[in-house]
Order: structure tokens, then C-alpha cells, then sequence
């Protein structure tokens, strides 16, 4: 399956990142609140019918305004309950079952890192 990316649609990359995934547990199935907002409004994505314990990387790619691309990638395992929750709105100390969403695409970075101008 060919990865298509999606220029300001960092959710919608999300998907498209994560659908070639197979599970031992069954369909995997991911779910995204407000995916089309801008970008600082709270949005949240939910991803179950993962194995209890399951790994994955999640891998987000974005173009800015001047067509740079940008990328970050994650390793995250599932809970026991083969779910993965990543969130604006509920910071991980207060539920460690959460990952920091924020803080995922806060560490995005150019994707062919020669643009030495960028300040992070």
C-alpha cells in the first residue's frame, strides 16, 4: 500500500500510517475527534484492536507554507486492553494510559534536516 501524504493533515496522515497494520487480536480499528480543526484546537486519536502490549510506530508527515516537509515518529505500545489513546486534552501525568499528542507533533522536524534556520 503506497503512502500518500497530505499537506496540513497531520490526523489524516495518522490514518493512512497506521492502516497497513495487522493485529493478532483482529481489525484495528481508529477513531479521531475534531480531525479537521486547526492546529491547536484539542483533538484526539483512539486506536484499538491492538494485542495487549502491542508495538507500533506512529509516523506523521506535514508540509508548512513554504512546502517544507516535516515528519516525527513514535514507538508506542498498547495497554493491557490493546488500546492506544493519544491526546490534547488529558495530560499524560494525570492518566498514564494517554500519550502526549502535543508534545508528538511539537517534535516534528525537517525532513531532509538541511535547513539549519529552523529554531526548535
Amino acid at each position: 500500500m503506497e503512502m500518500k501524504r497530505i499537506k496540513n493533515l497531520i490526523p489524516i496522515t495518522f490514518i493512512l500510517i497506521l492502516c497497513p497494520l495487522c493485529s493478532d487480536k483482529g481489525q484495528i480499528k481508529i477513531n479521531i475527534k475534531n480531525d479537521r480543526d486547526l492546529y491547536g484546537t484539542p483533538f484526539s486519536i483512539h486506536i484499538t484492536g491492538l494485542s495487549p502490549g502491542e508495538k507500533v510506530t506512529l509516523s506523521a508527515f506535514s508540509e508548512d507554507a513554504s512546502g517544507s516537509e516535516w515528519t516525527t515518529s513514535s514507538d508506542l505500545t498498547a495497554t493491557s486492553s490493546g488500546k492506544i489513546t493519544l491526546t490534547f486534552d488529558d495530560p499524560p501525568e494525570n492518566n498514564p494510559q494517554r500519550t502526549d499528542l502535543y508534545g508528538y507533533l511539537s517534535s516534528m522536524r525537517p525532513a531532509d534536516n538541511s535547513n539549519k534556520n529552523y529554531h526548535y
